[in-house]
């Protein structure tokens, strides 16, 4: 019987900015007014520190008009939630509102190629709607970072590949 790969969790914090001027409809694509935009937190399960550190490049990206920079690296345990994660969870300890989820990246077995799912857990708030069944379940994407697609949608129990 072969052995599961042992894995490690790491954490990627990003600083993303975004160019205001960008959103004149007279921009010249030069003229700057940035301002800082949050950023995100990627959680990546990976054998080493060195294999994680090559999802960097996949979830930064920089233009004239947006950025998403590298800010932080660290190795986490099996627990680890962002604070933002975590200050939503202490905010809405009844789960009315949407728990948006911190990414998580890990490389596909066979292709070796990275893929992150992203998404949020539905929040009570849609009792009632035509998005009750999707209340307290996961909707989001699983996107290939390798190559740029998104390659699967998630709605609760529901799976679709793109």
């Amino acid at each position: 019987m072969m052995k599961e790969r042992d894995m490690s969790k790491f954490v990627i914090e990003t600083q993303i900015r975004e160019n205001y001027a960008s959103h004149d409809s007279d921009w010249d694509g030069v003229s700057e007014y940035w301002k800082n935009k949050g950023g995100n937190t990627y959680i990546v399960e990976a054998e080493t520190a060195e294999e994680a550190k090559t999802v960097i490049p996949l979830v930064t990206d920089s233009n004239n008009a947006f950025e998403e920079n590298f800010l932080d690296f660290f190795s986490c345990d099996d627990n680890f939630q962002s604070e933002f994660q975590k200050s939503q969870k202490e905010y809405d300890t009844d789960g009315w509102d949407t728990l948006y989820l911190d990414k998580v990246v890990r490389k596909g077995k066979k292709s070796g190629d990275w893929y992150m799912k992203r998404g949020y857990i539905v929040g009570g708030f849609q009792k009632g709607t035509q998005y009750e069944h999707l209340v307290g379940k996961f909707v989001g994407n699983v996107d290939n970072l390798s190559t740029g697609k998104c390659v699967l949608k998630i709605e609760g129990d529901e799976r679709t590949t793109l």
